[in-house]
């Protein structure tokens, strides 16, 4: 089953982040973006009917990888670059196609960008990462992550609710605990959560998305 989804105005498509790897003091998180196929007909703002977008599932940690994809009853040609840019590895793929299945000239385009960036600690959400800044609410081992190291990543900028999951990670070495205010926010909140050691925090992460979820975390890749 693909992962979510989140499609943006102008026909960018922000899939899932993914935790591609992590070891000792560093993790990869992988995002990848896609730019959808649009008729020449169509408004720059909304796909074209014949595309379909999707997400390929997450995994944990092999050196396999996922993209967006976008497929169409179009015929096409395709071509593709890669680079290294200092976030991390970028590939750009570029799909022209030239006739729709009924004949009819179309001049569609599909350009995807996946890159990966790397952390020590980081906090994910359903269109993206950052790294996790213990400063900003004094966040210390203990009492540990607190509510608003989550909770600015539960809702869009209208304010709606935007993820059906939380994974908090405690850390290697389950030094990082949880703060206990927060533990009675997230059970008044009634939002599924998970409170579990870096690795397996990874890897339930992953697979909440590759079901479906949309999924927000904090992750300790120390003690």
């Amino acid at each position: 089953m693909s992962g979510h989804t989140d499609v943006r105005a102008g026909g960018v498509s922000v899939c899932h982040p993914e935790i591609v790897s992590v070891k000792w003091g560093v993790m990869e998180v992988r995002s990848s973006m896609l730019a959808a196929a649009f008729s020449s007909s169509s408004s720059p703002c909304s796909p074209s009917s014949s595309s379909s977008i999707v997400v390929a599932a997450p995994h944990d940690g092999s050196s396999s990888s996922s993209s967006c994809t976008s497929s169409s009853s179009s015929s096409s040609s395709s071509s593709s670059s890669s680079s290294s840019t200092g976030g991390g590895t970028t590939t750009h793929t570029f799909t022209s196609s030239s006739y729709s299945s009924d004949g009819k000239h179309q001049r569609t385009a599909a350009a995807s960008e996946s890159s990966v960036k790397t952390y020590k600690d980081c906090r994910i959400w359903p269109t993206g990462s950052e790294s996790w800044d213990w400063r900003v609410h004094g966040t210390r081992h203990v009492p540990g992550t607190q509510r608003g190291d989550l909770e600015d990543m539960l809702y869009d900028h209208d304010g709606n609710l935007c993820v059906d999951a939380v994974v908090i990670s405690r850390g290697m070495q389950l030094v990082l605990q949880v703060h206990p205010d927060t533990i009675v926010w997230l059970d008044q909140f009634g939002i599924e959560y998970h409170v579990l050691q870096t690795e397996a925090a990874v890897l339930k992460f992953n697979q909440l998305v590759q079901s479906g979820k949309r999924v927000c975390g904090t992750f300790h890749s120390t003690c």
